[in-house]
């Protein structure tokens, strides 16, 4: 297998240090103490066995050419594909969920078609794009068969969106076996304008070997309020 995918520095994600410097003033313009809200986040994933793994910001178009504010892309390509994958895959896996999540809400705000601050090749993504993909029905996409759970680091709440196919194949009463709800189970973690994956604590950061169900009970137990969006 691939060698487990590994970052890169932080000093390489253009503006990420002064993003994280601004969002620490807002906050404490508002008597907030993110670091803290951050801590406690981190605490609770340290309990059941997870750490973020930051992709940065920077992918590649069909041409080669630069794209920025990629993050939520390829954090969930990096969720769902695991550890032992190349960095490419990781970079083509997010291309191609950009593509389809892009023709979808557009398919749904069509005069959101010239809007580059939404959908423009270096406009962020956020996850609300997501239900729009997962009700995509021609035909459905691999998003429609994800449960994608977004913790969010600076409320420790967790926003899930359940794609309509992920417990059960288009037309089948029959639940998926184990492993492809495992397989589809993408982990995020989010602050305000930066997307991470999240992964298992281990030397590699492998994938974590759950369903959603059992990753739900695990957070509920610790008082991660679950906030469910579904096609």
């Amino acid at each position: 297998p691939a060698a487990p995918l590994m970052p890169p520095a932080p000093l390489e994600f253009d503006g990420l240090l002064d993003h994280q410097m601004l969002l620490e003033s807002i906050y404490a313009a508002q008597g907030v103490d993110l670091l803290a809200q951050q801590d406690k986040a981190v605490q609770v994933l340290a309990e059941v066995g997870l750490k973020s793994v930051d992709l940065g910001v920077k992918n590649y178009d069909e041409e080669g050419r630069e794209l920025l504010n990629q993050c939520f892309y390829l954090s969930i390509a990096r969720s769902y594909l695991g550890a032992y994958v190349e960095a490419e895959e990781v970079q083509k896996v997010a291309l191609m969920l950009k593509r389809t999540v892009e023709v979808c809400v557009l398919a749904a705000h069509p005069d959101w078609a010239k809007d580059d601050a939404r959908l423009g090749e270096n406009a962020m993504a956020f996850a609300d794009f997501l239900p729009s993909a997962m009700g995509a029905k021609d035909p459905p996409n691999l998003v429609s068969r994800m449960a994608v759970v977004i913790v969010d680091a600076t409320q420790c709440t967790a926003e899930v969106y359940l794609g309509p196919h992920y417990l059960r194949p288009e037309g089948s009463e029959e639940e998926r076996p184990r492993e492809d709800l495992e397989k589809n189970l993408v982990l995020l973690c989010y602050t305000p304008g930066h997307y991470k994956a999240l992964v298992q604590d281990d030397n590699v950061g492998s994938k974590p070997a759950w369903t959603y169900p059992e990753l739900k009970d695990l957070l509920d137990q610790r008082g991660v309020f679950c906030i469910e969006t579904s096609d």
